[in-house]
This record gives C-alpha cells, structure tokens and sequence, in this order.
C-alpha cells in the first residue's frame, strides 16, 4: 500500500513552492487555521494497493470537524475520456495530474477565508449526502456562530438529524440556544474546536480565534 512517505515525496516540490501549505500525515492543509479547515487528503487504497484515493476536504471546526462539507474523491481524467478514483503511483502522469488536480483545489480554497466564505462555498455543493447534510448543518451553526440563536432554533426545527446530532455530541448546546445562554454556548463551541483540534492533530497551526458572537456581545 502507498505510505506517508510516498506522499511525502509526491508533494515536496509543491509544499516547498507554497510555504502556507503543510503535510500532516496524509493531510496537506492550508495554513494557519482559525474556524475552518481546509485540505486536501491524500490517502492509499487496499483495493489497488500501487494507487492513491484522494479527498478534498473543507469544513468548520464545529462541532466535530467530520470532513462534511467537500468530501468527494478526486477523479484522474483517462485518455479514453473516462475517470477513476485511483491514482496509479507507477505511472508519471497520474502523479503529475494528481499533484496538478491537489494544487488547484488548495488555491481555490485560499480564497475561502470567512465563515460567509464558507457558508456560500457548501452552499453551491451538489451531489451524494454529506454535502447535503453539511449545508443543512451550516444553516443552523452560522447563524449560532453569529449569534441569532432564534434564527438558529427555528432553522433545527426542520432539521430533526443536525438536532438529534448535536444532542449526541452535547445536549447542553440546544438547551442553551433555547436559554438564550451566549456564555455556555460560547463555552461550547471552543471545546468542540480543541476536540476537533487535537484529533486531527494541527495544535502548531492553529490559532484560537473569537467567534463572531462573542466580538458582538463584547
């Protein structure tokens, strides 16, 4: 199967070209991180073990940093106007349009530095479950993250799966949206951060940031 070390070796001349990129085991990330994480992943395959499977990932720290949001497989384009999900290691050209195809989507994300950014960006997201369940998801959080907690009860009452979630991650959060509780949710949401933080392991990128909500009650 393709190890880190292949991955390290693919994308070294790229992550010495950009100096806000960093590897992170299969993860190359844009840095620094504030509330949003934004990668691509680049995994192996046991299914073809001479081939990566890679992922664009980007998404809210909160609540658990699930890699929803951009979650599709990127597809190298074949001679015979096909595609496939697996990137042959022994052959150049598959390398070199991965790298190409890695390269392009982290520039696009740099331009997505906000939560606005972020919320239009899942917004314009087609396709299987996750990206739906994730604009269902940013529907609720953003306007939390912004502090319209009415706007945000309203929206979880159309939404009883991000409910049922968010009540298995931490039944307190609905129970102080409906108090109107700004501290215990603020409270909340940096825990959700660390948690998501210290899972995936970026400590030296991220920087701990004020949510919107707490800049508006200051």
């Amino acid at each position: 199967m393709t190890t880190i070390k292949d991955v390290r070796n693919l994308l070294r001349p790229m992550l010495e070209r950009r100096p806000e990129l960093v590897l992170i085991g299969r993860f190359v990330f844009i840095k620094p991180v504030y509330h949003l994480l934004r990668g691509v992943y680049v995994g192996g395959s046991g299914f073809n073990p001479k081939s990566f499977r890679a992922r664009r990932t980007i998404q809210l720290l909160v609540p658990d940093g699930g890699h929803r949001g951009a979650g599709d497989r990127l597809r190298e384009k074949l001679e015979d106007g096909t595609s496939t999900a697996y990137w042959d290691i022994t052959r150049p050209e598959s390398m070199t349009q991965l790298v190409e195809t890695v390269d392009e989507i982290l520039t696009a994300f740099t331009g997505i530095t906000t939560l606005e950014d972020y919320y239009d960006y899942v917004r314009g997201i087609g396709g299987f479950w996750p990206e739906t369940y994730a604009i269902k998801e940013c529907e609720v959080l953003m306007p939390v993250l912004e502090g319209d907690f009415e706007l945000a009860i309203n929206t979880l009452k159309n939404y009883p799966d991000v409910l049922y979630d968010l009540n298995q991650r931490e039944p307190r959060f609905h129970q102080a949206l409906l108090a109107g509780d700004h501290a215990e949710v603020v409270r909340i949401l940096h825990e959700w951060e660390e948690a998501t933080v210290k899972r995936c392991k970026i400590e030296k990128i991220w920087q701990r940031t004020p949510f919107p909500l707490e800049l508006r009650d200051s």
